[in-house]
């Protein structure tokens, strides 16, 4: 029997859609195997929203995969998915790539200039 995972990735969005100004896409994959695609799902999100987590736990219950695949937490701009409520709301083990090591200075740096709470 295959493992049956689902990957999610956001959308393009014009740089005049930062600061909550516009959405873009978030577009999950349900593969069985190494490549078999078994579903394939879609949402809006707000672009620098805080929006992801939720609409990638909505879209997962769609979904038949044991496991969630996430391409880093960062998606639609400053939007950050928690892992560890993903599983919790949706009972399905998380695995995130990162590929890069994060700058967190300067993430912080940008945090602080662009959002009244980034502490949050």
């Amino acid at each position: 029997m295959s493992v049956v995972f689902e990957a999610y990735d956001d959308g393009f969005f014009p740089y005049h859609f930062k600061a909550r100004r516009g959405h873009t896409y978030l577009v999950g994959v349900e593969v069985e195997g190494a490549s078999q695609i078994r579903r394939i799902a879609s949402g809006l999100v707000r672009v620098d929203g805080r929006d992801v987590t939720k609409t990638i736990v909505s879209m997962s219950r769609s979904m038949r995969g044991s496991v969630v695949m996430l391409d880093g937490v960062i998606y639609a701009g400053f939007d950050a998915v928690d892992p560890h409520e993903l599983y919790s709301q949706t009972g399905k083990g998380v695995l995130v790539v990162q590929l890069y090591p994060l700058n967190l200075t300067s993430i912080q740096v940008a945090l602080q200039e662009h959002f009244e709470d980034w502490r949050e």
